[in-house]
């Protein structure tokens, strides 16, 4: 607190602005600014009075909605865990990504780019992330290939369980669908950012998105038309990958993913439905 009311004081925003002008604070949710004991939002109300309203940031809210939806669906974690350790495998790794040009280039496919690990911490980011692997699939999964056969020890053994990982059917749809579902999730976290929104209405119109893609969304229409039941084969482009353990049903997964997702949404967001937040609602 002590640190916040020296850097106001710093632009000239001393105890008596607080008192007459400082009406709502946004935070992140850790304990030492929201905390109902000792946090900034809880001595900021009792400096100024009842009036001071304190808001969790809601960007930051919608993040952690997604992750306790993953926390709950084993596989969805295992998947996040997969996404993350591919980037991390080439990150840290110059060689690996010239190997993976190298790749690129004989299968006649775009340049591979895949971003620092942090980078994938965000929704957009994340959304990012996804399209990135889905892009330059056949030339990831071939990279990994190669290198389980000619490495040894720790990377030949990282590469062959990604490339058991990502070449089996659940996973390729379980990523065609996330797209779709951060594509909506991500836009939403975008939204929020902007002045003038209301947020109960961008979050409402996102769930009905949301329940729509569970259905068929743009980026799996795309997989179910270039994947063949009977072969198992999934055409990118001008290349072909015959994925592993056909005949995953996924759609049991996917209603849990977007339910759990508008569901978290509801608890996380529920301090909009209290007053003060619930006078602002357009009826």
């Amino acid at each position: 607190m002590q640190g916040i009311a020296k850097a106001l004081a710093r632009v000239n925003v001393d105890e008596e602005i607080q008192m007459k002008k400082l009406v709502g604070s946004n935070f992140d949710g850790a304990s030492v600014m929201m905390g109902s004991r000792a946090g900034v939002a809880t001595r900021l109300k009792k400096r100024i009075g009842d009036h001071h309203v304190s808001i969790h940031c809601v960007a930051h809210n919608l993040e952690l909605a997604i992750s306790d939806t993953i926390k709950i669906l084993p596989y969805y974690e295992k998947f996040q865990d997969t996404i993350k350790s591919i980037f991390k495998f080439y990150f840290y790794s110059p060689k690996k990504r010239r190997e993976l040009a190298s790749i690129s280039e004989l299968l006649e496919e775009d340049k591979v780019h895949f971003g620092g690990i942090k980078t994938i911490r965000w929704l957009a980011s994340q959304h990012r992330a996804l399209k990135a692997i889905q892009k330059h699939y056949p030339t990831t999964v071939t990279h990994h290939e190669n290198t389980a056969s000619s490495s040894k020890g720790e990377d030949g053994n990282k590469a062959k369980k990604f490339a058991h990982d990502i070449k089996s059917e659940k996973f390729v749809k379980v990523m065609h669908f996330m797209i779709d579902v951060t594509a909506v999730i991500a836009k939403l976290s975008k939204e929020f950012q902007n002045e003038g929104v209301f947020v109960c209405t961008k979050i409402e119109k996102a769930k009905l998105q949301l329940n729509e893609v569970k259905d068929e969304g743009e980026c799996y229409a795309l997989f179910s038309a270039n994947y063949s039941d009977q072969s198992h084969e999934l055409h990118c482009g001008k290349n072909t990958v015959k994925l592993l353990n056909p005949g995953a049903d996924t759609k049991g997964l996917f209603n849990s993913i977007v339910d759990n997702v508008c569901k978290y949404i509801d608890e996380r967001f529920m301090t909009l439905e209290s007053p003060p937040f619930s006078n602002f609602c357009i009826f």
